[in-house]
């Protein structure tokens, strides 16, 4: 950001850059919110429970997530928070499948939603999306966050894991889901990376710091 910035900026300019920081209130309830680990149910597998919350509309795609599940053969469910003129569609497209539209909710509506889910997926396609919030509010809730690389944007980094190494293109999205799926230590393991990388580059006491030094 700071780099396209400065191609449109006078050379006299400084350009510093604070991380985006959640409401106080949401970060302390979803840092609160325990490790969960859910484990295989002997010969059955528990089933992934995915997230998606945005703005139902083109360029958050959930199209390409109910796509992309659709070809999973582990069992899941994907809970949809949010509203907006593409939602009967997306309804459609989800007929039959283990898929749960919830609308719009509070914060605390939302923060149970994190509570309960394995994964976020956060599926935009473009620049629109310079910045994910909602991948910070899962990271702290200790939900790994996926999403896409994309020129012009850092939604693809801000949620990217150690743990987790993958092409972050649509492509690849049901293989990865798919891993996530029938690997629950690995899932147990991204939890903690995700909330640890929540805590050394998003949190309100970095943002409070990074605004001292400026």
């Amino acid at each position: 950001l700071a780099d396209a910035l400065m191609t449109v900026c006078s050379e006299r300019v400084r350009v510093r850059v604070l991380p985006c920081c959640l409401d106080a209130g949401f970060e302390s309830e979803a840092l609160a919110l325990p490790l969960l680990s859910h484990a295989q149910n002997g010969a059955h597998p528990v089933a992934l429970r995915v997230l998606f919350i945005g703005r139902l509309d083109s360029y958050k795609r959930l199209d390409w997530l109910l796509t992309a599940l659709a070809q999973l053969q582990a069992p899941w469910r994907l809970d949809v928070v949010g509203d907006g003129p593409r939602r009967v569609l997306f309804e459609q497209q989800a007929q039959g499948a283990p898929v749960h539209f919830h609308g719009r909710l509070d914060e605390a509506g939302k923060l149970q939603r994190l509570a309960d889910a394995d994964v976020l997926v956060l599926p935009s396609d473009r620049s629109n999306e310079a910045f994910g919030i909602v991948q910070l509010e899962a990271m702290a809730a200790a939900v790994p966050a996926l999403a896409f690389a994309r020129p012009r944007s850092g939604m693809g980094w801000v949620g990217a894991l150690p743990g987790l190494v993958w092409s972050q293109q649509p492509q690849d999205l049901a293989a990865v889901l798919e891993r996530l799926a029938l690997d629950g230590s690995l899932r147990a393991r991204l939890r903690l990376q995700a909330r640890e990388r929540f805590c050394t580059w998003f949190s309100r006491p970095v943002w409070h710091r990074q605004l001292r030094d400026l």
